[in-house]
This record gives C-alpha cells, structure tokens and sequence, in this order.
C-alpha cells in the first residue's frame, strides 16, 4: 500500500498524469518492485504539478529524492 501523503503544493496541473504514468513505466521497465515503481511515479506527478507551466526537469536523482520521502524509503 501506498499511503496518502501531501508532498506538494499543486500549482498546475498539466502534465501531472502524463509524469506518473512515464516514470512508472520506465520504474518497472527497470526491474523495480511495484510499491517503489509506484513512489517513484507519484513523485514525478508531485514535481510535475508543483511547478508552474508544465513539467521541469525530472531527473532520476531528483524524484528518488521525494520519492523516499512517501511512504518511509525504499520499499
């Protein structure tokens, strides 16, 4: 289970789902487990709708960054 956390304040939400959606393919593409892959993408989601005119810049380092932040770290 994935807990229900505020990370962000939503700005804008364009591209939000679009995030999500990319950066849990590219998390299980790369083997991770579902609960991780799932931070991971809603992490990107959260930077996404957090920053003002669509999405920044969302680096790997970056969003595994907030993704530990949910839910208590790495699953």
């Amino acid at each position: 289970l994935l807990p229900l956390v505020d990370a962000t304040a939503v700005v804008d939400t364009t591209g939000g789902g679009d995030a999500f959606v990319a950066r849990l393919a590219w998390a299980l593409d790369r083997g991770e487990d579902r609960v991780r892959a799932g931070r991971l993408a809603t992490a990107a989601a959260g930077l996404t709708v957090g920053h003002p005119g669509g999405p920044p810049t969302l680096t790997a380092a970056r969003v595994a960054q907030l993704a530990d932040t949910l839910g208590g770290g790495r699953a």
